[in-house]
């Protein structure tokens, strides 16, 4: 943890920038794609399991592009889009 800290002091210091380490989830739609994780693009049949490629993935709507792989109006949010 000490070594992160000081990789984010270095970061924060380096370009003059507030930083903020954050994690966010919130879907952009109910519907599923079957991707592999919420910043890839989807791909189907490539689940979480792998013994079991057809399981899916219940993260694939929560990402900042849409599944046309497109930037949502929430990466505006982030500077971006």
């Amino acid at each position: 943890m000490e070594a992160f800290q000081a990789n984010i002091d270095d970061v924060a210091t380096r370009y003059r920038k507030p930083v903020a380490v954050v994690e966010t989830g919130y879907p952009f739609t109910t519907a599923d794609d079957d991707g592999w994780e919420a910043t890839w693009t989807g791909v189907p049949g490539n689940g979480w399991d792998p013994a079991d490629p057809s399981t899916g993935n219940a993260w694939e709507n929560q990402a900042l592009s849409g599944f046309d792989d497109r930037a949502l109006p929430a990466m505006r949010a982030l500077g971006r889009g």
